[in-house]
């Protein structure tokens, strides 16, 4: 939510005192912070042949922006209403249609849709607050990606029924978020309950909108302080298993007759052939080039964000070893091991050759896991900067309604016990590694490791 907290705050101030309401009702206008982004919009949502809008990034740099409109809701307020729209995407990065809805005075609803396949149609109904007066409709893009929408239309259907039931699932999934962080969290201590359960709490939560419930369960995650926890929609769990897999091609790549430079990619969901493939690339890699006599081993962590840390843990194997190469410690003091399955046989085991790990501030979550299982291991040192500082594993539960709930339970510790509350340190401090500076920072320790043995 916060990448769409930005976008409205720069709405706001695009449409604002600069532009009087009644002009800006039929009219298209840029969110965009960023003078690289480049969008367009033409058409009226209201009308029965739509609007036709687009947005992207001027050679993949723009780092999110979008176009939008401002809508008289004098004949959408109280009612359900549906969202149609027929769409292309281009590029890695992302699309979301946003919606916000403005009471007289102030803010009423917001909510983000992503858009979930490169071309499809895109269909979504909601309801609109009794109290609406404008609504602001428009795409955001992030990561440089092309948007372009066609025959995009908001109708109005029927009247919202106050005693249709709707609320309820809402308060479901409420209560069992709160249950779930007061019985799970690592840092629930932190959360005023007083002030998030409770039947006065819950008979506001029935008269809310999903959006409006979505965000007070995150105001609740960030009681906790961990910066770790999550609540995933729906349509967040539809993206995310779009993009399950690794999220940009491994590397190995020689840089001298016995080293070799390895960059190990995020990699998420559990798909089995995803993961199969995965770690048999690794696998297929090392003994590749351990045949060829590399001995020295630079493994880049700089662009991990994390994910599903067991596929990344067992493509490393040969390196890491198959023992207890790390753990997780809870609120109550329960100890949890990381052990790695063994490699197939014919990998080589390369659990004696020297490993130099690179660190950035955007290691982060499991791929500080896989930083901190490399801590401790013989022959080993780490470069760069201080990591993410998600360093806690979370724990995941669905919610009723298709959400789903993270929630941090625990610390990570490395083979030793030691704990990592705030991120990993690296053993070598460097603030400003170019990519080819860190390779000879890393390589230049390699070979005065070798000359102590």
């Amino acid at each position: 939510m916060r990448s769409l907290s930005i976008l409205i705050v720069v709405l706001l101030s695009i449409s604002g005192a600069s532009c009087a309401r009644e002009k800006m009702m039929d009219k298209w206008f840029a969110v965009s912070p960023d003078k690289s982004c480049v969008w367009h919009g033409e058409g009226d949502p209201l009308q029965a042949e739509g609007a036709t809008i687009g947005a992207t990034g001027g050679e993949g740099k723009c780092r999110f922006g979008g176009v939008a409109i401002r809508l008289d809701a004098a004949n959408l307020k109280g009612r359900q209403v549906e969202i149609k729209a027929r769409y292309r995407l281009e590029g890695r990065g992302r699309a979301k249609i946003m919606l916000r809805v403005d009471g007289a005075s102030s803010q009423i609803d917001a909510a983000e849709m992503p858009l979930v396949d490169d071309a499809g149609m895109f269909a979504r109904r909601f309801s609109v607050d009794g109290r609406a007066e404008t609504l602001i409709l428009g795409i955001a893009t992030f990561d440089g990606v092309a948007a372009e929408l066609e025959s995009l239309t908001i109708f109005p259907l029927a009247y919202i029924r106050e005693d249709a039931g709707d609320s309820v699932s809402q308060v479901e999934t409420y209560q069992a978020a709160t249950r779930i962080v007061r019985e799970h969290a690592l840092f629930s201590s932190k959360v005023d309950w007083r002030s998030v359960e409770g039947e006065s709490v819950l008979g506001v939560v029935a008269r809310e909108t999903p959006w409006q419930m979505e965000r007070r369960v995150r105001s609740v995650l960030r009681m906790l302080g961990d910066h770790h926890s999550a609540l995933q929609t729906p349509d967040d769990l539809i993206v995310a298993a779009r993009e399950s897999g690794p999220k940009f091609k491994p590397t190995f790549n020689r840089i001298d007759s016995d080293a070799a430079l390895i960059s190990l990619p995020p990699f998420s969901g559990n798909d089995p052939s995803q993961i199969d493939s995965f770690v048999s690339f690794f696998h297929s890699e090392f003994s590749r080039l351990h045949d060829e006599g590399v001995k020295h081993w630079i493994v880049d962590l700089r662009l991990n964000s994390g994910g599903n840390m067991w596929p990344m843990l067992s493509a490393l194997s040969p390196l890491l070893g198959t023992g207890r190469v790390g753990g997780t410690e809870s609120r109550d003091g329960t100890t949890d091991s990381w052990a790695i399955d063994p490699a197939p046989w014919s990998v080589p085991d390369l659990t004696r050759d020297s490993v130099a790990v690179l660190l950035s501030s955007k290691t982060a979550s499991s791929g500080e896991a896989v930083a901190i299982a490399f801590s401790g291991r013989p022959r080993t040192r780490s470069f760069g900067t201080h990591t993410g500082g998600y360093s806690t594993s979370n724990k995941s539960f669905d919610l009723p309604g298709g959400y789903r709930l993270h929630v941090t339970s625990a610390i990570f510790m490395d083979r030793a016990g030691r704990k990592y509350p705030s991120g990993v340190e690296p053993d070598s401090l460097e603030l400003s590694l170019s990519e080819d500076g860190a390779e000879q920072k890393a390589l230049s320790w390699l070979r005065e490791e070798e000359m102590d043995r």
